[in-house]
């Protein structure tokens, strides 16, 4: 074990405050004690009051703090490190130490059964029953469910290894994470005299930080600093932003590519179909609102959201075609298995997809998500206070340069794909290349143009 190390001037442990925030255990302790019981509060809260109403405590702290903005905003910042101080991972990591210690069946070994949990329980009830979440007693039933599938899961296996497979959350942490500018590794001079790997012993995932930058992947690492509490070899880097994205690695996995491709469709374009033309002085001209209407007016009202069923069949279409589709024509035309061109162009959607999240849920939480979170705690505190207002609006103009980030998001994921492309060796025709692979790039900067452009020549 390494008890002093020379920290380099891009190490966040080199820093007093960067290293009371991600390295101090007492620190870390204390933000994980307070969210625990933000949690439990709000879980018990929607139990104890299920009847709708204008703001609820447990509706504010789930959907407007703990999912939309912190998972959203560190995702492209700092990476994973919402899942550093989760309250399930908190809670899981002591009780893993009790459990029966199973290796998960093989079968169950698969990050794309927690998407799928996102996608089924979360997106598509978005899209279909557009309130139910809403109410206080389906969001605490929701996040109840998943504690009890958590620790359950804890118990039983080992390793952590809900968090890497099962939860909706961390299914995605693992793959977007890969976008942001920090990265956690250790100092290699000193782990090469070192006999105790006391960093991976430390790791409750069971992974080895010693060897991150050695395959150029930090795997399911969750930032939860367990391994830099017991080595100081380990450090917290700034690097490039995306920089491993920029690399064709042997790490790469389907897995996280159709991550990416799954949330781009039902969070990317299906949200800019909805939300912003729906918004948008042509609404009602949109050929999904117009569907809705006429199945209203022969059928009468519906349960389900017409317009959401249209919306997500649509995105579906445009997003597979551009993304598998294109793929597909690309590997016969240049004569290349598909796995290969599927994972040299999909990591180059990750940028995208996480600038694009970026750009939609900030200016949303300035204009719902803050104002719904503080009258959740007021009224919580008093049942009878008068609801702040929100003080800012959609039509606040400081908001809209956060539109730019749809375009941070496009031209950086080109960037990865044209790095990607050239890496392959086309070299008679890369620009060609480049230009099919980058459909899907080319569909979400269409779709953003022609929103602006409604917006502007309205």
């Amino acid at each position: 074990m390494v008890k002093n190390i020379v920290r380099v001037k891009n190490d966040f442990f080199n820093y007093a405050l960067t290293w009371l925030i991600f390295k101090n255990k007492f620190f870390l302790l204390a933000i994980r004690l307070v969210i625990l019981a933000l949690f439990v509060a709000a879980l018990t809260y929607g139990f104890l009051n299920p009847s709708p109403r204008t703001f609820h405590f447990n509706v504010g702290i789930f959907w407007s703090l703990f999912w939309p903005f912190f998972m959203v905003a560190s995702l492209g910042t700092f990476g994973a490190l919402f899942c550093g101080v989760c309250p399930h991972g908190f809670v899981g990591k002591y009780l893993t130490k009790y459990g029966l210690k199973h290796t998960m069946p093989l079968w169950m070994q698969n990050p794309l059964i927690g998407l799928g949990f996102l996608v089924l329980f979360y997106w598509l009830m978005l899209y279909l029953f557009p309130d139910i979440l809403k109410s206080p007693l389906a969001a605490s039933a929701f996040f109840g469910a998943f504690t009890v599938l958590a620790l359950l899961s804890f118990f039983l296996f080992k390793d952590m290894s809900y968090c890497k497979y099962l939860c909706p959350i961390g299914s995605i942490t693992a793959s977007f994470s890969k976008v942001s500018f920090t990265r956690l590794a250790t100092y290699q001079d000193a782990c090469l005299t070192c006999k105790g790997y006391e960093c991976a012993k430390a790791c409750p995932y069971h992974l080895s930080p010693f060897n991150f930058d050695k395959n150029s992947s930090m795997k399911e690492c969750k930032l939860c600093m367990e391994c830099a509490h017991a080595c100081e070899a380990v450090g917290f880097f700034v690097q490039k932003p995306s920089s491993s994205l920029f690399t064709v690695s042997k790490a790469g996995k389907m897995t996280e590519v159709w991550t990416y491709i799954i949330i781009a469709c039902v969070a990317s374009i299906a949200m800019i179909l909805q939300n912003a033309l729906g918004n948008s002085p042509t609404a009602e001209a949109l050929p999904w609102r117009m569907a809705a209407h006429a199945y209203e007016a022969h059928f009468g009202k519906s349960m389900v959201s017409i317009e959401g069923v249209v919306v997500l069949i649509l995105a579906m279409i445009l997003t597979f075609t551009c993304t598998v589709g294109v793929y597909k024509v690309a590997s016969k035309w240049l004569n290349i298995p598909f796995k290969t061109i599927f994972l040299v162009a999909g990591y180059a959607i990750a940028p995208l997809v996480i600038f694009g999240g970026m750009a939609q849920t900030i200016p949303f939480f300035f204009t719902h998500y803050a104002n719904e979170a503080i009258n959740g705690v007021v009224l919580l505190l008093d049942p009878n206070a008068t609801p702040w207002q929100a003080y800012v609006t959609k039509q606040t103009l400081w908001l809209r340069v956060f539109a730019l980030m749809h375009f941070v998001g496009v031209f950086w994921g080109l960037k990865v794909l044209h790095v990607r492309v050239k890496q392959l060796g086309f070299l008679a025709y890369p620009w060609r290349v480049f230009m099919l692979l980058g459909a899907f790039h080319w569909l979400y900067l269409g779709l953003i143009v022609f929103v602006i452009g409604v917006f502007v020549f309205k």
